[in-house]
C-alpha cells in the first residue's frame, strides 16, 4: 500500500562521496511532507574500483553522533552484516529512520522512508569514512 501511494524520488551516487539529483528530483526532495511515504531509488554511478556506498534517513541533529560511531565501529562483523548501517546497537538503529544495503558500483537499490515527523533530516552514507562529505540535507514539511 505504501509503495503505490509513494513519490519515488532518485539520486546518483559518485566517486566524489556526493549523493545528486536533477532539478526534476530535487523539487520532489523539497516537497516532502510530514505523512508522505518516499521512495529512494539510488543509483551508484562509481567507478569500478569497488567504491561501495549505502544511504540511510536521518534527523540531521543525529548525523555527527552517527557517522563517529559508524566509523568507530567500522571494523567490526556487525557493521559489515548491516552494511554499515548501524542497527546493531539499539539506541543508534532508533536514530535511522530508513536505509538502504549496501551499493556497488552500476548498481540501484530502493527503499521506503515514511516521513512521520516535520523538521530537517540528512540523507547521509555510513561507510567507513565517507559520512563528512556524503550527506545531503533536506527538510520535511
Amino acid at each position: 500500500k505504501d509503495r503505490a501511494q509513494s513519490t519515488v524520488i532518485e539520486a546518483e551516487m559518485n566517486d566524489a562521496l556526493k549523493f545528486v539529483f536533477d532539478e526534476a528530483n530535487q523539487k520532489k526532495l523539497d516537497q516532502i511532507k510530514q505523512g508522505d511515504s518516499v521512495i529512494f531509488r539510488v543509483t551508484s554511478i562509481a567507478s569500478a574500483d569497488g567504491m561501495q556506498h549505502n544511504a540511510l534517513v536521518i534527523n540531521k541533529r543525529d548525523t555527527e553522533e552517527i557517522g563517529v560511531f559508524s566509523d568507530a565501529s567500522s571494523s567490526g562483523i556487525d557493521a559489515r552484516k548491516n552494511s554499515y548501517v548501524p542497527l546493531w546497537d539499539k539506541q543508534m538503529a532508533k536514530k535511522v529512520l530508513a536505509h538502504s544495503t549496501l551499493i556497488g558500483p552500476g548498481q540501484t537499490k530502493e527503499f521506503v522512508y515514511l516521513a512521520k515527523e516535520k523538521g530537517e533530516k540528512t540523507l547521509i552514507c555510513t561507510f567507513p569514512g565517507h559520512w563528512r562529505l556524503m550527506k545531503y540535507d533536506f527538510v520535511v514539511r
